[in-house]
């Protein structure tokens, strides 16, 4: 039992690790891509958006990996508005469909972070843009 422990021990750390240098690489990213568009080098803000919602989502896991439940809602809520967004602008287009399927698997976690932090429903405290 001991040796399933750390092992698990083991395997939990290094899950966090990675979620750390994941959540770092797409912070790299974000600035990379807002550094383009100050340039004019993009064409339009669909880019900066997916940076900044894929590292919120990313952040939020990392959170959610270390039991911090309420900042890693405020980060899936953030996540989940920042792809609405998406959504709803390019609905229309072949690949429109993708940010939709992002939303329902941040709607999932949102709950899970809810049931863990004790928060019920869409609650007016929990950050959602300045997260």
């Amino acid at each position: 039992d001991d040796a399933a422990g750390e092992a698990g021990s083991r395997v939990r750390k290094r899950v966090r690790a990675r979620l750390r240098k994941a959540v770092a690489y797409a912070s790299v990213l974000m600035e990379a891509v807002e550094g383009l568009e100050k340039e004019g080098k993009l064409g339009d803000q669909r880019t900066v958006i997916e940076a900044e919602a894929y590292r919120a989502v990313l952040h939020g896991q990392m959170l959610m990996e270390v039991d911090n439940w309420h900042d890693a809602l405020a980060q899936m809520l953030k996540a989940r508005r920042l792809y609405t967004a998406l959504t709803e602008k390019f609905r229309a287009q072949p690949d429109g469909y993708v940010y939709q399927d992002q939303v329902d698997q941040i709607a999932q976690w949102i709950r899970f972070c809810q049931y863990n932090s004790g928060v019920s429903g869409e609650d007016p405290d929990v950050p959602t843009d300045d997260a």
